[in-house]
């Protein structure tokens, strides 16, 4: 990943239910990414969204051999 705003990133829903678990990031390599690792439990593809207190579960969550740099925040 050269030069992008996220690096690897799980995004869900605000408001949603479920669970995301056991999930494996590996052997990736960025360079000036501003973000290299997101979690996002409260995802909104709008201007503005109602806050939801609920959120889908992550769990399980797993990086190996992830290296690299970052413009904006460390990882």
């Amino acid at each position: 990943m050269f030069k992008t705003m996220t690096g690897v990133r799980i995004k869900t829903w605000q408001g949603g239910s479920g669970l995301v678990q056991g999930i494996r990031f590996s052997n990736i390599h960025m360079s000036e990414v501003q973000t290299p690792i997101m979690i996002d439990q409260f995802y909104c593809d709008k201007t503005s969204c109602t806050n939801q207190s609920s959120a889908v579960a992550v769990s399980g969550v797993q990086y190996e051999n992830i290296r690299g740099t970052f413009t904006f925040k460390p990882a």
